[in-house]
């Protein structure tokens, strides 16, 4: 006989994610997809109502997280019948979407750098994205600026990896125009504004006035089929679409809601 732990409580799991305030959009949906995986693997093999369950808290954790709530709706719209154990297929399908969010992030950090690689000049960053971190990853710290980004001070831990010079948020706004480009990730995209870190919003006008391309790095699992993402915390702004020379993103994901 098969002995399967006890599954943790999926309030307790999303509330992993809600108090969760280090890591970013990508990761965290990565996290969520992980910690249903780790479920749905504990569950009882036909209990497919108490998966759906964790599914669900787990995908309304973080509203302004867009993506996370993306990534596990594809995983309900999409998780495929059969005659194994619903337990089993559900834990196996975690996998695939894991597979399609790192080669989603794959393509977009190499769109990424072919578009920067036509871009000389410094790049100006702010907080600490896990995609913006990957397409940098190669760029010479002396090409980078990050603003420290407060509350928080997530900047100061990128500027920290990359060896790249950190600028009080205050004087991030002057710094743009001695750069060639502005550089931001997301953690949902709309149809009319995307969301971002506190601070955003500065440096995507401040770009518009300086002339400099303002460029939004995110995976298609960020994108969401809304105008405008919900903001839920006071860390994160609203930032107008219009305001955006270029999303730099991958086609992996269809267009859904999270």
């Amino acid at each position: 006989m098969i002995l399967h732990s006890s599954p943790a409580d999926p309030h307790q799991l999303a509330e992993r994610l809600r108090t969760n305030t280090t890591d970013g959009a990508a990761v965290l949906a990565r996290q969520a997809l992980a910690t249903l995986r780790e479920f749905a693997r504990a569950a009882d093999p036909d209990d497919g109502p108490g998966i759906l369950r964790c599914a669900e808290a787990l995908r309304d954790a973080r509203p302004t997280m867009g993506a996370v709530g993306r990534v596990i709706q594809h995983w309900i719209d999409t998780l495929p019948p059969g005659d194994a154990p619903v337990a089993y297929r559900a834990a196996t399908h975690c996998g695939a979407v894991l597979d399609l969010a790192d080669a989603a992030c794959h393509d977009t950090v190499r769109i990424a750098r072919q578009r920067l690689a036509a871009s000389p000049g410094t790049i100006i960053t702010l907080s600490a994205s896990s995609t913006v971190r990957r397409v940098l990853a190669e760029r010479s710290s002396d090409d980078i600026v990050v603003a420290a980004s407060e509350p928080g001070g997530e900047g100061r831990t990128l500027a920290a990896a990359l060896r790249a010079r950190c600028v009080k948020d205050r004087d991030a706004e002057r710094a743009v125009v001695d750069c060639g480009v502005v550089l931001v990730g997301a953690d949902s995209i709309g149809r009319r504004c995307f969301v971002n870190k506190v601070g955003t919003r500065v440096l995507a006008q401040a770009a518009r006035d300086a002339g400099r391309p303002f460029l939004v790095v995110a995976e298609s699992f960020k994108r969401i089929d809304v105008d405008a993402p919900v903001v839920t915390e006071d860390r994160f702004e609203t930032v107008p679409n219009d305001l955006v020379t270029a999303f730099l993103a991958d086609d992996r994901f269809p267009p859904g809601n999270g």
